[in-house]
């Protein structure tokens, strides 16, 4: 690592401290740990995407894995901190690279990161020509729903990007689904709204399925656009296919999102260049800022096409920024938690917090949670035959994520009562399995999740779930009732 890395004042505004509130929930009274091992965690704070909710899951989550260690006997005088950084959304990805340097270089031994775009930049620093840069700590991404990320065989014209993507040198880890599971659905939902078996997806009667594309132009925006028409061709191989890509840093005030929706809507194929029909249905999956932004005006506008959402749009963002205007509308993206022992405790955590149930589609508490409960547990069982557990490294930390799901482990579930019990049997020398709110976070080869999705309808300002899908199942992600 450079001793004073170049960009450190540049960021500085974008480094935010813990106060001294958060630091007391993490474990600084005079009984607490001998030894506090940080993690940086990187999420849009301020941005027009910004989950409002997380940060206060991100404190809630250290609160109990500190409190779960108090519990287990104060094992190994371990504690956990966190030291944040501002990813301020999709324009400041560069940034997110910046900040992970610079939070690895004050001490954070693990990142978390939101979502694909900054998830990429991050990932990245590993792979440069620069080696005195790299980070060598273990990344969990907790909105990276893009499909290619941590894919071995992906392709790319950027020697460094293909580098990260691929994951070669394992230190990603994905807590969420990935998005290419979703286009099945998302094309069933689509054609259902243009009349379903009565039509055929032919909705206004032309003599043609066509669908009309929009996306933000980033790793999420890119797959989830791509996916959805690979879908819809194995399901309508004649049907007409029209894609637009949006920049994701487009103004959300600005006039793009009417001049789009027009270009969606009219008799105009942007993708072939010429005159077709008018689309049965619009699919859009954007960063959440510009499909709030979209979303409003496409409303307003009244243009007449069924528009269903993809991920990004479902989360509280949504709801608050819209208001009455969200009612009606409707995505498939990932389920608010995965039904289990650890979805009842956080369901119950959270209202305690908040006073209300998570309902964020975009599963955002669920992932960050769990990566925090991911990111200790590992530590726990790196430092267990170490003398002094401050001497840890990323690599010892990323070593021991793989045998946090050990199908002949002990099942371990979220909040303090897992860490107890995980303390006593990682001291014990026995293997764990742990269960997350959202999903059982069992790693592949290639450090990716199977979880659930869900179909949702926005009802009186609220996400309704219609079904659940569960894709830990099987590739086919077979249907449940909602469950709560």
């Amino acid at each position: 690592m450079r001793s004073t890395p170049p960009f450190r004042i540049s960021i500085a505004s974008l480094m935010l401290p813990l106060t001294a509130a958060a630091g007391a929930g993490c474990g600084s009274s005079a009984s607490g740990p001998t030894t506090t091992i940080t993690m940086g965690v990187i999420l849009d704070r301020t941005g027009p995407v910004g989950l409002i909710a997380i940060p206060e899951v991100v404190q809630l989550a250290f609160d109990d894995v500190n409190a779960g260690l108090r519990k287990g006997g104060n094992y190994k005088g371990l504690g956990f901190a966190h030291t944040d950084g501002d990813s301020s959304a999709s324009g400041a990805a560069t940034s997110s690279g910046q900040l992970a340097t610079q939070l690895v270089h004050d001490g954070a031994k693990l990142v978390i990161t939101d979502n694909s775009n900054n998830t990429i930049a991050v990932m990245k620093v590993d792979y440069d020509d620069d080696t005195s840069n790299d980070l060598n700590v273990p990344i969990l991404c907790v909105l990276c729903g893009s499909s290619i990320i941590n894919d071995p065989a992906v392709v790319n014209p950027d020697a460094v990007t293909q580098a990260a993507l691929r994951n070669s040198k394992k230190w990603n880890f994905r807590t969420i689904l990935a998005s290419k599971f979703f286009a099945p659905v998302a094309v069933a939902r689509a054609l259902a709204m243009a009349g379903g078996d009565a039509t055929g997806g032919d909705r206004n009667g032309d003599g043609v399925v066509k669908a009309s594309l929009y996306g933000s132009n980033e790793p999420q925006g890119l797959s989830s656009i791509n996916g959805f028409a690979g879908a819809l061709m194995a399901r309508k191989p004649a049907a007409a296919i029209e894609k637009i890509f949006h920049d994701p840093a487009a103004d959300p005030n600005g006039t793009l999102w009417a001049t789009d929706a027009g270009r969606l809507t009219d008799n105009r194929n942007e993708t072939t260049n010429t005159v077709d029909v008018v689309p049965d249905f619009v699919y859009e999956s954007s960063l959440p800022g510009t499909a709030i932004a979209f979303t409003k005006t496409y409303v307003q506008g009244n243009y007449g096409v069924p528009l269903l959402h993809g991920a990004p749009f479902g989360n509280e963002t949504a709801t608050l920024a819209l208001g009455d205007l969200a009612n009606g509308q409707e995505g498939v993206g990932f389920a608010t938690y995965y039904p289990g022992t650890s979805a009842d405790f956080f369901i119950q955590r959270f209202k305690q917090h908040f006073g209300k149930a998570p309902e964020s589609h975009e599963r955002d508490g669920a992932t960050t949670y769990d990566a925090v409960m991911l990111g200790a547990l590992a530590t726990m069982m790196a430092v267990k035959d170490l003398a002094d557990p401050a001497t840890v490294t990323g690599a010892q930390i990323r070593d021991a994520l793989w045998l946090l799901n050990d199908p002949a482990g002990a099942e371990i579930t979220a909040g303090p009562d897992g860490i107890a019990k995980a303390a006593m049997l990682i001291s014990a020398g026995m293997p764990i399995n742990y269960q997350g709110v959202s999903g059982p976070l069992d790693f592949d080869s290639n450090a990716f999740v199977l979880g659930a999705m869900a179909h949702w309808v926005i009802t009186n300002n609220h996400f309704v779930d219609q079904q659940i899908y569960d894709c830990t199942k099987g590739p086919t992600c077979p249907e449940l009732a909602p469950t709560y």
